[in-house]
């Protein structure tokens, strides 16, 4: 009707392509427009959704860390605290009839302590991030290879252990080594503080690429301190669950066979662990 009436481009069906043309041309203008605004809603939702995923991430990261250390620091403060107090008690009791093996005692008192606060001064340093430079490297995370001293700061406690390995030792990396040693540890802890045992005795069995753990003891369980004694071994034995699953392994722990108390784990360290060395 606007090109009959106006002819704008002169002849009737030169205006009227030249009408049509402007139509489509807006049409499109109007689509790509529209697009293109839909495009821009769509890319701040993305953005938007990707930061809260990002800060959801960010959460249960440091929820996991949080009881990373945590597991870590019970670990180290029960066992040290567990061989202090018997020392000390083991102490106070021979001091007047032999005032030098008291002093051993409490030297050795001293000795527990002073290797608990390095532990937790090396475990709280990945913390912090005002370090001065010169600062001396932390000495890594304890391992299998460190058992021998762990022993050894159990035998001063009056309880006799004893250490034996099977089979072909084969790195299990640090994060399984640090593993073993803290369920070793705890299994060790377990018996100062609630089993009246004169004996323990600690298994490494290695069978590539399962390592087996057992710490036995020949004592009786009991629970000092009543319902609050059993709810702190409870913990103590969740904790070394949640380590060896960690390495797709299991653990038990319950009366043992002609008595006393037995810790038995199962790690399966991953092939990427498993090649990393043990830590010295």
């Amino acid at each position: 009707m606007a090109a009959a009436r106006w002819e704008p481009a002169g002849p009737v069906p030169r205006s009227l392509l030249f009408l049509t043309a402007t139509v489509v041309a807006a049409l499109f203008a109007g689509m790509t427009a529209a697009s293109g605004s839909r495009y821009l809603t769509w890319m701040d939702e993305r953005a938007r959704r990707l930061e809260i995923q990002r800060d959801q991430q960010a959460t249960i990261a440091a929820a996991a860390e949080r009881t990373r250390i945590a597991r870590e620091l019970h670990d180290i403060v029960s066992h040290s605290l567990s061989v202090v107090i018997t020392l000390a008690d083991a102490a106070a009791l021979v001091s007047r009839a032999d005032p030098g093996q008291g002093a051993e005692a409490m030297a050795e008192v001293s000795e527990v302590g002073r290797h608990a606060l390095s532990d937790m001064r090396a475990m709280l340093g990945v913390l912090r991030t005002d370090e001065p430079p010169g600062q001396p490297p932390q000495a890594p995370q304890p391992g299998v290879g460190q058992l021998g001293a762990l022993l050894d700061r159990v035998r001063a406690t009056g309880l006799a252990v004893s250490l034996a390995v099977e089979g072909t030792p084969f790195p299990l990396g640090a994060a399984a080594g640090l593993t073993a040693y803290r369920i070793v540890q705890e299994a060790l802890t377990n018996t100062l503080r609630h089993a009246s045992a004169r004996h323990a005795q600690v298994t490494v069995s290695y069978d590539e690429p399962v390592v087996r753990i057992r710490v036995a003891d020949d004592g009786v369980p009991v629970t000092p301190g009543g319902q609050d004694a059993a709810e702190s071994q409870g913990h103590g034995i969740d904790g070394m669950r949640e380590r060896a699953a960690l390495h797709h392994g299991a653990l038990h722990a319950g009366p043992a066979d002609g008595g006393g108390w037995a810790v038995e784990a199962v790690l399966r360290p991953r092939a990427g662990e498993a090649s990393r060395p043990v830590p010295a």
